[in-house]
């Protein structure tokens, strides 16, 4: 069992999950949302964007799967789908014979072209509607700080902040 002193309390422990609990909700609605109106949900709807707005309207396929939080066989299922549909392509890499792109095709711009309001009236009403300029600020800072590390890297304490823990044990409780 871990040393008492290395348990999260309770504050912590809430934090986390209020924020895993807001992304799975938002997530849902968005993904909802997009299914309902376009038959294509938010995963679809992150990898047409990614490839609309790369250059070439292409992307190597490692490097798409990173930027849509998808492992490579997800994404490869995930293409497997839009490809059928011939909202996208796969192509041989040119600087690399043994990569394969994901090319977005013009019928796939032309879905995501649609698709694009549904997407930004579910944000809206579902997430920023829901929070004033101030908290959407503190909450991009924040967040943003995890966001922006590599997975593998371990955040250290803030230099003269005091944690939840530090602070309940200096004041007795």
């Amino acid at each position: 069992m871990p040393n008492s002193s290395d348990m999260l309390e309770d504050e912590e422990i809430e934090a986390l999950r209020t924020v895993l609990r807001a992304s799975s909700n938002l997530t849902t609605i968005i993904d909802r949302e997009l299914e309902a109106a376009h038959n294509l949900g938010l995963p679809d709807f992150e990898v047409l964007s990614r490839l609309n707005a790369a250059d070439s309207n292409s992307q190597r396929m490692t490097e798409l799967a990173k930027e849509v939080l998808l492992s490579p066989s997800g994404l490869t299922r995930r293409l497997d789908n839009l490809v059928k549909a011939n909202l996208v392509e796969r192509a041989p890499c040119p600087s690399d014979g043994r990569g394969l792109l994901a090319v977005i095709t013009q019928q796939g711009q032309d879905i995501y072209e649609k698709m694009i309001p549904t997407h930004q009236q579910a944000v809206r009403e579902h997430f920023i509607n829901c929070i004033s300029g101030e908290q959407l600020q503190s909450l991009t800072e924040t967040l943003s700080v995890m966001a922006e590390r590599d997975t593998d890297e371990v955040c250290e304490p803030k230099k003269g902040e005091v944690s939840v823990a530090d602070s309940e044990n200096d004041s007795g409780v």
